[in-house]
């Protein structure tokens, strides 16, 4: 994982299963994102863990914040 500093922000490059677990919980106000699709046979579309990555979501969150997550509906609806 690389760590990047900008200002008061850090970026982080690395793979979300393994970054996601080091962040303190309650620590983010949203989550905005658009993660791969994976049927578009891109090369970005990179398969990850959807289990590892929500459970994280949640307890990163602050009470009463926001996820705008967009995707396709069949392969993220719950």
């Amino acid at each position: 994982m690389k760590k990047i500093k900008i200002g008061n922000a850090t970026l982080y490059h690395g793979k979300c299963e393994d970054i996601l677990p080091t962040l303190k919980s309650e620590s983010i106000d949203s989550i905005i994102t658009d993660p791969p699709y994976l049927y578009l046979k891109h090369k970005l579309d990179i398969p990850f863990d959807d289990n590892i990555v929500f459970e994280n979501w949640w307890r990163l969150l602050k009470n009463n914040k926001l996820i705008a997550f967009f995707g396709h509906g069949d392969n993220f609806f719950r």
